[in-house]
């Protein structure tokens, strides 16, 4: 929580997006900013003197700047961002590769080289990365090793299947990913990186995506558009049983 990194423009004129790191200045006075998010007081004046003083505050830098995907991850440690972006391969054309920013060195490094890879989130050690590769219009997940930056499938799905919002388990033993293929059905499955076996946990005509491991990896929520208003349920694995757990008619989606 002391670092954010958020895509975004800065300016309405500016064209290409911007990759910012917005770090906390923690040698200040710890201020009560959540309690006056709150305020009842009705001064607007006071308000706003209150606002000045209550808002926590962020440094923000520019890291990047280009096209992002959504879909971004730090390292463990806290010090590396995961991230895709748009680049020109080597035949010309436009595709997402995987890169990584160091905050100690303040040094980028492209991971993947026209590889059509998104979605990147970290191994549990740190040594590498997994990814969403896309070769032909199919999508499958690979392993990329940060010292050699070896490339190796783990997944081998054909027929235009889909996969997108992957998330490793706390043990770092499964991985949870949305998945539509040829039927058009989104659900949400699990690949066993033991077994390497793949279960299918949701069975419904409409999307799920967006699984969220529970930190004691017993449970996933994920994100359902279950009754056409996007929700939030949690399935417990050891049963299976899915149950919605919000039930708002403007939608609300799982992030973290």
């Amino acid at each position: 929580s002391m670092r954010i990194a958020l895509v975004g423009k800065d300016d309405k004129d500016q064209y290409d997006q911007s990759l910012f790191i917005a770090t906390q200045d923690t040698t200040l006075e710890t201020p009560n900013w959540f309690s006056s998010l709150f305020s009842k007081n009705d001064d607007k004046e006071d308000d706003e003197d209150s606002t000045k003083t209550d808002t926590p505050k962020f440094d923000k830098e520019e890291v990047d700047f280009g096209r992002f995907h959504s879909a971004m991850q730090w390292s463990p440690n806290n010090k590396i961002l995961a991230y895709a972006k748009y680049r020109f391969s080597k035949y010309g054309s436009i595709l997402w590769d995987i890169r990584t920013y160091n905050t100690e060195t303040e040094t980028h490094h492209w991971v993947t080289n026209n590889e059509r890879a998104t979605y990147p989130f970290w191994k549990s050690d740190e040594s590498g990365l997994y990814a969403v590769h896309h070769h032909n219009g199919i999508a499958n997940i690979i392993e990329i090793n940060l010292e050699s930056n070896l490339i190796t499938p783990i997944t081998s799905f054909t027929d235009d299947v889909q996969i997108i919002s992957p998330s490793l388990s706390p043990d770092g033993n499964q991985i949870a990913y949305a998945k539509s293929s040829t039927e058009g059905n989104m659900d949400i499955y699990i690949w066993d990186l033991v077994t390497q076996s793949e279960t299918q946990l949701t069975h419904t005509d409409e999307v799920d995506y967006l699984p969220i491991w529970h930190p004691d990896g017993t449970a996933i929520t994920f994100t359902s558009h279950k009754g056409s208003t996007p929700n939030l349920h949690t399935l417990t694995l050891n049963d299976g049983k899915s149950t919605m757990i919000t039930d708002v008619s403007d939608g609300v989606w799982g992030v973290q």
